[in-house]
């Protein structure tokens, strides 16, 4: 999935800001990274995945820039008000399968894109994520029982527009 998103945002990513959210083990942002993109936060509500994620930069100072990742313990999406906006061009979300907050989770993630962002939210298959204002949907791509649904911000919309 990682590989197949990274593929779609290839002509996004050079210097793009990343903001990964739900991030896990942190591969997807880090894929991201991998190819381009010139800063990425990671955001997770468990303490442990974070810590998890802070020893596996640790052990990999060679391949991540610190300056260029940081990470962050948020509690997801209610805590997305205490981020700082910087105008994150490609946002990433992976919630839990059984998630219930996409309004919420699209809504929160507004302030924090710039003019034009593109959020894409990983969900079950079989399950729609409907677009909330400002975001308008653009795409939808499936993966066996995943799918990755693609939302776009107006050129007007965003956060150094606000």
């Amino acid at each position: 999935m990682r590989e197949a998103l990274a593929n779609i945002w290839w002509p996004r990513l050079e210097g793009a800001r990343v903001l990964d959210l739900f991030a896990g083990t942190g591969d997807v942002g880090l894929e991201l990274l991998s190819r381009g993109a010139g800063s990425l936060v990671l955001v997770d509500g468990g303490a442990p995945v974070v810590a998890a994620i802070r020893r596996r930069l640790a052990e990999r100072p060679d391949a991540f820039d610190g300056t260029a990742v940081a990470i962050r313990r948020l509690d997801l999406p209610a805590g997305l008000g205490r981020l700082a906006p910087s105008a994150y061009d490609l946002i990433f979300a992976d919630p839990p399968y059984d998630f219930e907050g996409y309004v919420d989770l699209l809504a929160g993630a507004a302030p924090l894109a710039s003019p034009g962002a593109q959020m894409v939210i990983e969900h079950r298959a079989s399950r729609d994520v409907e677009a909330a204002p400002p975001w308008r949907p653009v795409d939808r791509r499936r993966y066996g029982d995943c799918a990755l649904s693609f939302f776009e911000l107006a050129a007007g919309d965003g956060a150094s527009s606000r």
